[in-house]
């Protein structure tokens, strides 16, 4: 009795697998794209404000992973810079390293 359940929760367990690893080849970009989303609903945070800039050819997105450990003591605010990631591109706006530094 015990083994039918453990195969049947493994054929469960390794259905699923494919199901998800399957979702993901079907839809590369909605599947990565959903998963940033939930990696940015935990934005926010208490304590003392931390601003996180991100690099050059870099967004946002890069202190997804890392604001989670540091929102227990600070509000963690991590935003585009112009022409990066969601920012909007104005035309004005020198975007070579040498501007950018």
């Amino acid at each position: 009795m015990a083994t039918k359940i453990l195969k049947t929760l493994i054929s469960f367990v390794l259905l699923f697998i494919v199901f998800v690893i399957g979702i993901y080849f079907i839809f590369p970009d909605t599947s990565i794209n959903a998963l940033v989303e939930l990696e940015r609903k935990a934005k926010g945070g208490k304590g003392e404000t931390l601003v996180l800039l991100h690099g050059f050819g870099a967004n946002k997105d890069n202190w997804t992973r890392l604001a989670k450990y540091l929102m227990s003591h600070y509000r963690i605010i991590a935003p585009d810079l112009p022409g990066f990631g969601e920012s909007s591109s104005p035309n004005d706006i020198d975007y070579t390293v040498a501007a950018q530094v």
